[in-house]
């Protein structure tokens, strides 16, 4: 009898074992180390929170809906990825080149993407509250009606940037390269846009103005602005 109850527990404990594989959370099977390659990898979902994969290529990577929680790619290639709706909070993505990408819906609270490149990307609607973007490149991005309270911009470029109904509440745009960057409807209220030049700035609709610490900044060609601010013209400086 002993030997068919052993015979027995043997037989079923594969089982047991399968099942309790297929029950753990969805997560990949292996781990990256640095300077890997997942060009166009299928992560949809998936748990990577605390990987760190700095220096690797994951351009064209489908990281939809993955926790990328204190996520570390630093000079990464992850241009043309799509994450919407990703959770990037704390992540640590200092001079990553995110050209391209779509970041739609993400929540990147309290994460840093200093000297990062984020040209022509998607981020509207996404969480950047107290965001370090400090140097980033924001050439043609989308910021559409982002929530951005505290995040900070400071000595980035925003050339051709749509904030539109943007909150920025005590943002910070130090030095930071405005021409044709779109505010309007957008919230800045205690917003800091110092020693900073604001060429072709749409600022119609835009609240808290009055606010605003402008300080040693100068406006040329202001769009809809409707003598609401009183700037010195960059043009007098040159």
């Amino acid at each position: 009898m002993r030997k068919i109850a052993l015979s027995i527990v043997f037989s079923v404990a594969p089982v047991f074992a399968m099942a309790y594989a297929q029950g753990k959370p969805a997560r990949v099977a292996w781990a990256p180390s640095d300077t890997g390659s997942c060009v166009r990898c299928a992560l949809t979902g998936h748990d990577l929170s605390g990987w760190n994969v700095s220096n690797g290529n994951y351009s064209g990577a489908n990281l939809s809906g993955a926790n990328l929680y204190k996520f570390v790619a630093e000079d990464a290639q992850f241009s043309d990825v799509i994450a919407a709706g990703a959770n990037f909070r704390k992540a640590i993505l200092d001079g990553t080149n995110l050209t391209g990408s779509d970041l739609t819906g993400a929540t990147l609270d309290r994460a840093t993407l200093i000297a990062a490149n984020l040209s022509d990307a998607r981020l509207n609607t996404s969480r950047l509250h107290g965001t370090l973007l400090i140097g980033a490149t924001l050439t043609g991005t989308k910021l559409v009606a982002i929530q951005a309270t505290n995040a900070d911009f400071s000595g980035a470029s925003l050339t051709g940037a749509d904030l539109s109904a943007a909150n920025l509440s005590n943002a910070a745009f130090d030095n930071t390269i405005m021409t044709d960057v779109t505010f309007a409807n957008a919230d800045l209220t205690g917003a800091k846009i110092r020693e900073a030049r604001l060429i072709g700035v749409n600022f119609s609709g835009a609240s808290g103005l009055q606010s605003v610490d402008f300080q040693g900044s100068c406006m040329t060609d202001p769009i809809n602005l409707s003598g609401t601010l009183d700037l010195p013209d960059c043009r007098s400086n040159d």
